[in-house]
């Protein structure tokens, strides 16, 4: 019996695909010191197990997503999981580093498929204000998932080794796999096998529709400038301000917090049929205004945790405010593209957050902890600046063939 997509269920079991990417990731990150010592690993060993797995995610998804466009979104989800189920058990069962660095590749490609089918499933079937509610909600879940997991990654780490955690994640795929195949309808019709476009057909479509493609960089810029702070925020807190690492793990939670809090306001202003330009574009601007202020109190020198912390949640909710209309305006445009505008979407985010964490880091030794208000600022300026791109009216006839 397939659920419908107007349940709670149907928006549920999309979170929780969406959700597989975090939890793979930060559900290993307490493991690190024991698998380099059972393993005999370098730390850049350790590390490249999880910098392989976001290689895989981002690429993979420029893959999947057309490839749901032309076949369906359940073939591709339920070939994806299936392999994430037998990745993770392999990486529980491996050997050495090298093996274990190869498998978690193959288990970051396999884990895109969930994120890429969640968000082009929920273009399939809603629009307008039902679109952005079911985004926001989704979103929440993605929230929650890297609150959680690295407390859930330190129980199981307790109770059953760094092998137990890949063994979980694994049991996880073999129930989302089940999920979907037992309750996940088709949300997608394929076009008749001589009517097929090409797999590039979808990209073409998205790089010459401005409002797509400008609300898609909206996104990736606005993810910039939150995972600045995210990668910063060990260098400014821990380092410059001094605080204990239990302190940090409460602090970064907080923050986190205000994405949530974003993006269930949102949902509730979409539910009321507020149009998403008023909160989007009030949520852009507060989020420059508190990046600039972040910068500024670190450029007086007057930077404290108690400064920081309301400035970082605000630009944390603005960010989840922001993100499902940024994501819906990407979408809402592609229509049957919509695997191909959400493998867009989801690279644009991961290259965006990739670059601002790696210039944060290489500006942090010349700038001092000024790097990260910096990388907030520009990226949330790039964000602004990428929606007003957005709200130009298009041409006549520029209308006509979208």
């Amino acid at each position: 019996m397939r659920i419908r997509p107007e349940s709670f269920a149907f928006t549920l079991l999309l979170g929780a695909l969406a959700a597989i990417p975090p939890l793979s990731i930060d559900m290993a990150l307490p493991a690190f010191p024991v698998l380099e010592h059972d393993l005999a690993a370098s730390s850049g060993g350790a590390g490249l197990t999880l910098s392989l797995f976001l290689a895989g995610f981002a690429c993979a998804q420029l893959v999947l997503g057309p490839l749901s466009d032309r076949y369906g979104r359940r073939k591709v989800l339920l070939a994806g999981l299936s392999l994430y189920a037998v990745s993770g058990a392999l990486c529980a069962a491996s050997p050495g580093i090298t093996s274990l660095i190869v498998l978690r590749l193959v288990q970051g490609m396999c884990a895109a498929s969930g994120t890429v089918m969640a968000f082009a499933m929920v273009r399939d079937v809603f629009e307008g204000a039902a679109a952005r509610t079911r985004l926001s909600y989704v979103s929440t879940v993605l929230t929650i998932a890297p609150i959680i997991a690295p407390t859930l990654g330190s129980w199981m780490l307790f109770l059953a080794g760094w092998r137990g955690i890949f063994l979980f994640l694994g049991l996880a795929g073999v129930a989302l796999t089940a999920a979907v195949a037992l309750l996940l309808p088709e949300t997608h019709t394929p076009h008749p096998a001589g009517a097929r476009p090409g797999l590039l057909s979808g990209f073409a479509r998205m790089l010459r529709h401005r409002q797509a493609i400008a609300y898609a960089a909206c996104q990736g810029l606005s993810f910039g400038g939150s995972f600045a702070f995210v990668s910063g925020t060990p260098l400014v807190l821990l380092g410059t301000l001094g605080v204990s690492p239990g302190t940090y793990g409460l602090l970064f939670a907080i923050t986190s917090s205000g994405i949530l809090i974003g993006a269930l306001t949102n949902a509730r202003l979409s539910r009321r049929g507020v149009r998403m330009q008023v909160p989007f574009a009030v949520a852009l601007c507060i989020a420059l205004l508190s990046a600039l202020a972040i910068g500024a109190v670190t450029w007086a020198g007057a930077l404290s945790v108690a400064v920081l912390m309301p400035l970082a949640v605000v630009h944390m909710l603005c960010r989840g405010l922001a993100g499902p209309n940024a994501a819906h305006g990407a979408l809402e445009p592609m229509g049957g593209n919509a695997g191909a505008a959400s493998a867009v979407l989801g690279f644009l985010q991961m290259a965006m957050g990739a670059l601002s964490s790696a210039l944060v880091a290489a500006l942090f030794p010349l700038l001092g902890p000024v790097a990260m208000p910096l990388l907030m600022s520009l990226c949330a300026a790039g964000a602004l600046g990428a929606w007003w791109v957005a709200q130009a009216p298009l041409p006549a006839g520029e209308v006509q063939r979208h």
